[in-house]
């Protein structure tokens, strides 16, 4: 059965890694004025099986038919954070059919390469197998400053869920992944969403910008890795203008501090494009 077309645009958001559809719970209510949201749970994520192949394009490929049912043949803005960028790179190239635009939030786009990269992602995988998915989730969630009371209560929860896929496994579909040959077969405006104050991912926005046609980059200040989180209203009002058009939202509230270790270090610019 083909789907009705929603009131308003749709936007299909795929929360990253470890994590599931709780870890837009800051931000749902800012869009759902704007959009018609869909937050599904990733395969090997929430209560969602394994995906039969253990990789990125292989949870592109196993919740591809999932969304299409969801979706019909209404036009659609994809939004992916993370992990759930990676997946939203592979679905935009090949497993749906294109959205209107794409938002990138502060995920990578190559392989683990380099002393530094290759080593943390190394240690995070070696240490999620050592401790078990869930404990390295509540080691994940102290370092990051998550508090274990509202309003941090759905992410945590969502953290803390017992995922199908280990998270170990997860993190190795993550250190292989490359999205510059998906990023190259996508012609929707596409913009990567980056965090400020995330060390890890300083300068991918800039290399997301120029791997696709119409590539745009926006950096988010004085916000960690968890920019819905960070700063819900300044994250929502990025996604909106973007997809709706420079006049749909302005924020309205100061960002949230990042947590201690996160803090960017010199400023970079608020925005560019390429």
């Amino acid at each position: 059965m083909t789907a009705a077309p929603p009131s308003r645009p749709r936007l299909v958001l795929l929360h990253g890694g470890g994590t599931d559809h709780r870890l837009w719970a800051p931000v749902l209510p800012r869009l759902a004025p704007h959009f018609d949201t869909l937050a599904p749970d990733l395969p090997g994520h929430g209560d969602e099986p394994a995906p039969p192949e253990p990789s990125v394009e292989g949870v592109a490929r196993a919740i591809a038919p999932r969304l299409a049912a969801r979706l019909g043949t209404a036009p659609y803005a994809l939004l992916g954070h993370s992990f759930g960028a990676m997946v939203a790179m592979a679905l935009a190239s090949t497993a749906l059919a294109p959205p209107t635009h794409l938002v990138l939030a502060d995920p990578f786009l190559r392989p683990a390469t380099g002393i530094d990269r290759t080593v943390r992602m190394w240690a995070l995988e070696v240490g999620a197998r050592l401790l078990g998915s869930r404990n390295a989730a509540r080691v994940g969630l102290e370092r990051m400053g998550v508090d274990r009371a509202p309003p941090d209560d759905p992410l945590r929860l969502s953290m803390e869920h017992p995922h199908a896929w280990p998270m170990h496994r997860m993190l190795r579909a993550h250190r292989r992944f490359d999205g510059r040959p998906h990023l190259a077969r996508v012609r929707c405006p596409t913009l990567a969403l980056m965090a400020g104050g995330s060390p890890a991912t300083d300068g991918e926005g800039e290399r997301l910008a120029r791997a696709v046609a119409d590539g745009h980059v926006e950096i988010m200040p004085r916000v960690g890795h968890l920019q819905m989180r960070d700063d819900p209203d300044g994250f929502a009002a990025a996604v909106i203008r973007f997809v709706l058009g420079p006049d749909a939202a302005a924020p309205l509230t100061p960002p949230r501090s990042p947590a201690p270790g996160t803090a960017p270090g010199a400023p970079r610019a608020a925005a560019s494009s390429r």
